[in-house]
């Protein structure tokens, strides 16, 4: 049997990221789908044991895991280490503090993914793929400091400049890419990536309704609170709907927390307390994984109001559901879109609440759809990928 290929993975729980941390699941799920001679081998690279045990569940065959320090990661030599490592060049002509020693820890990998950050990691990968998921910052601009909106550009100047490949999640993000960077030799490569959901058959409905204090109908729309996430435009469609004496109710989930913009939840609930909807939009923050996806199946609808995504992982949680989706008018979207998707303008409440008062009264059915055929074409892309640059 031929050699393995080796993988190695970057992976971290991050909660300020959650769909981050979902990708590189979905990633192993995916590649587990693959005939057992063309498993690839994964060095898993954590920066604490809790995250190996995360991975574990997924139960992929062929995987062994290394924990890094994060002091190690972080190959910033501060001032009197400059200081030192040049005196000590001068009189020996050798490092005296050398960083990137902690490479010895990681075997050698024949592609390291997602190489997004320049460090001792790289050092010991042959092959190095980088991954950009939008270009968010640039189209919308407001909702990034300057400091965030240099650090990137600078970011993907250099990647753009380089040789090591790029991965893009959509073909929206790829053509965003060269119309910022047309000069640029860089191969380039789509992956959609699929998602496979844990069980949570082993949950009772009434249970969670009754713990979160949900009616028998109601929305869902489980996105992080970001700004760009566009909740406001649900609360405002929820607001004319009630003005015209229908109520329904709408759950929100997802940590509510935007360091770009940290007023954010606290101005969304402000704006649901002025206009007396309280009973119809519904924060339960970041919740069990397992209880966000059986509200999700057994809501009306998805929706799905962003401003800007890269890949929709709640649009890929919603396929996978068979849920129909109310999303908002944006390319990615259109890309995602699977048959049973419905779509309104990001910034048109009104058309937003026309749609979801439509869909109540009489709920659209969504059409069957092979998923797993999703997650397993993901795992097939994503080992072509790799051997073409291998």
């Amino acid at each position: 049997m031929a050699k393995r290929i080796k993988i190695g993975l970057l992976f971290s729980y991050d909660e300020n990221w959650i769909g981050g941390t979902y990708y590189i699941l979905n990633l192993i799920y995916a590649l587990k789908t693959l005939d057992d001679k063309n498993k690839p081998e994964i060095c898993l690279i954590t920066f604490k044991k809790e995250d190996y045990l995360l991975v574990s569940e997924t139960e992929y065959p062929y995987i062994e895991s290394y924990v890094i320090d994060e002091k190690d990661y972080n190959l910033k030599y501060y001032f009197h280490e400059r200081v030192l490592n040049f005196i000590w060049r001068k009189l020996t002509k050798k490092i005296l503090i050398n960083k990137d020693l902690f490479v010895k820890k990681i075997p050698p990998v024949d592609l390291l993914f997602p190489a997004n950050t320049d460090n001792a990691v790289l050092l010991s990968a042959k092959n190095k793929l980088r991954w950009i998921p939008d270009f968010q910052h640039v189209y919308l601009p407001v909702f990034f400091s300057e400091e965030e909106i240099q650090r990137r550009n600078n970011t993907f100047n250099v990647w753009a400049a380089k040789s090591d490949p790029i991965l893009f999640s959509s073909n929206d993000a790829v053509n965003h890419f060269k119309q910022l960077y047309p000069n640029s030799s860089t191969q380039l490569f789509v992956l959609n990536f699929a998602v496979t959901l844990p069980s949570f058959t082993h949950l009772n409905l009434k249970t969670i309704k009754e713990k979160y204090n949900i009616p028998d109908r109601y929305y869902m729309c489980p996105n992080q609170f970001w700004a760009h996430k566009n909740h406001r435009v649900v609360i405002e469609a929820i607001k004319y709907i009630k003005d015209r004496n229908l109520s329904l109710t709408v759950v929100f989930t997802g940590k509510e927390d935007d360091h770009r913009n940290p007023a954010y939840t606290t101005e969304l609930k402000k704006t649901v307390r002025d206009y007396n909807l309280d009973k119809e939009i519904l924060f339960l923050g970041f919740i069990d994984r397992a209880e966000q996806l059986l509200l999700m199946q057994h809501a009306v609808a998805i929706i799905q109001p962003s401003l800007f995504e890269g890949w929709s992982t709640v649009v890929e949680d919603s396929k996978a559901l068979n849920k129909f989706i109310i999303a908002s008018d944006i390319p990615v979207h259109r890309e995602q879109n699977n048959g049973n998707m419905e779509f309104f303008s990001p910034n048109n409440s009104v058309q937003l609440a026309e749609i979801i008062e439509k869909n109540y009264e009489k709920p659209t059915v969504p059409h069957p759809i092979d998923y797993k055929a999703n997650v397993i074409k993901f795992g097939v892309d994503l080992l072509d990928i790799c051997t073409k640059i291998i």
